[in-house]
């Protein structure tokens, strides 16, 4: 059973296969720029290694709790396809935890700014972190950057994990913006003025407005699952 960068263990040819028929997409699925998304099935019998890119949705079993298998192809793992997707990021491959994140990072990356925009044509600050938090970890957050706030475990700075959040109060000294943090001070969020980028927390501007952050502390409702597929490699 392989072992790849992130530390994820693929099932291999002969893991976990959950049956077409129990395939089902995300919950309150939106699409992803492009067309891509959670809400594309495998299309080729019951073999999940056909999926392309865009992950796969399917029950774990009838006995688990209401938790929900995806699945993304292997070569997310692979240490050169995560340096891609992770662009200039001073991170280290071996230290990431989902490398999906940083393919919906690229998904997402100069996706214009509109207020309470939730797709390709626009999105903002919450509505970028609450469909992350939903494609990729299964919670289905709603709300803005002040309703988040309240329902997370506070973390310190120094704690900061991947797939935290971070907030800011850039207006009226009241918390009204939210990123999503990726590690070594990086963060993904979505500015008025550049749609989607990745800053750092030490700039000036967000150093000064910086409020604090929050981890679920929940288990998350999806299990990624990475499967070879040889169809597709980026």
């Amino acid at each position: 059973m392989p072992v790849y960068s992130c530390g994820r263990r693929c099932c291999g040819p002969v893991g976990v296969h959950v049956p077409a028929q129990n395939l089902a997409p995300a919950p309150h699925a939106l699409p992803f720029p492009g067309g891509a998304g959670p809400c594309r099935r495998t299309t080729q019998g019951s073999d999940p290694s056909h999926l392309l890119l865009a992950p796969s949705y399917g029950h774990l079993d009838s006995l688990s709790p209401v938790r929900t298998q995806v699945y993304w192809p292997d070569s997310l793992c692979h240490t050169h396809v995560l340096r891609r997707l992770m662009g200039d990021l001073d991170l280290v491959e071996n230290n990431i935890q989902n490398p999906e994140l940083f393919w919906m990072l690229q998904q997402w990356k100069k996706i214009p700014y509109r207020y309470s925009g939730r797709n390709a044509k626009g999105i903002d600050c919450s509505g970028l972190v609450c469909e992350i938090q939903r494609s990729i970890y299964g919670r289905p957050y709603s709300g803005g950057s002040a309703d988040l706030y309240p329902r997370l475990n506070k973390v310190r700075k120094s704690d900061l994990k991947e797939g935290d959040m971070v907030f800011f109060k850039i207006r009226k000294r009241r918390i009204s913006h939210v990123g999503l943090y990726l590690g070594n001070n990086k963060f993904l969020h979505a500015t008025t003025h550049a749609g989607v980028i990745v800053s750092d927390l030490n700039e000036p501007y967000y150093l000064k407005r910086y409020y604090g952050a929050g981890r679920d502390a929940s288990p998350p409702g999806f299990q990624p699952v990475y499967l070879p597929n040889t169809s597709y490699v980026p």
